[in-house]
C-alpha cells in the first residue's frame, strides 16, 4: 500500500459491510500471537451488526496492523479490551482498543518510526475516519478509531 500511496494510485473499493464481522475476523487472526505473549483479548459490542461503507480488505489490514502493534506493546498477563459501537444520533462507528503497556507514539513520530502504523492510519483517514492515541496517568493506553457509517 505504501507504493500505491506514494504514487497516488491508492484506491478504495467501498461496499456496505458489517464492521462487527470485520473486527471479529481481525481478532481471530491475532489470537495465536496474543496467546504466545500471555495476553487476553476481550471483545465487546452492543450491536451484532454495524454497517458501514468500507473497503473490507484494506480496513481489515489497517486494524490488524494496529492490533498486532498493540500486542507487542502490551505487558505480559494484561488484557486488551476491544469494543465497537455505533451512534443512534449520528452516523459513525467507534472502535476502541485499550491496553496496559508502552504508549504508541504520536502520528508525527509514527510516520518516521513505524511505516506500517503510518499506512494503517492513512487507510483509516481515506475511509473518512480518524484515529486518536490516548493515555491516562495509570499507564493505560487507548486507540480510538472513528469511521463514518
Amino acid at each position: 500500500y505504501y507504493d500505491q500511496l506514494r504514487t497516488g494510485e491508492f484506491y478504495l473499493n467501498k461496499k456496505q459491510f458489517n464492521i462487527v464481522e470485520l473486527i471479529e475476523a481481525v481478532i481471530k487472526r491475532n489470537v495465536n500471537e496474543s496467546l504466545s505473549q500471555e495476553i487476553k483479548v476481550v471483545y465487546t459490542t452492543r450491536q451484532k451488526e454495524i454497517m458501514a461503507k468500507v473497503d473490507q480488505v484494506k480496513l481489515s489490514s489497517a486494524i490488524y496492523t494496529l492490533l498486532a502493534q498493540i500486542i507487542v506493546l502490551t505487558k505480559k498477563g494484561s488484557t486488551i479490551n476491544i469494543s465497537s459501537r455505533s451512534s443512534r444520533y449520528s452516523h459513525y462507528v467507534k472502535i476502541a482498543l485499550s491496553y496496559t503497556g508502552e504508549p504508541m507514539p504520536s502520528i508525527a513520530k509514527i510516520s518516521q518510526e513505524n511505516l506500517d502504523i503510518y499506512i494503517a492510519a492513512k487507510i483509516i483517514g481515506y475511509h473518512g475516519g480518524q484515529i486518536d492515541f490516548l493515555a491516562d496517568k495509570e499507564g493505560r493506553q487507548k486507540i480510538e478509531i472513528i469511521l463514518s457509517s
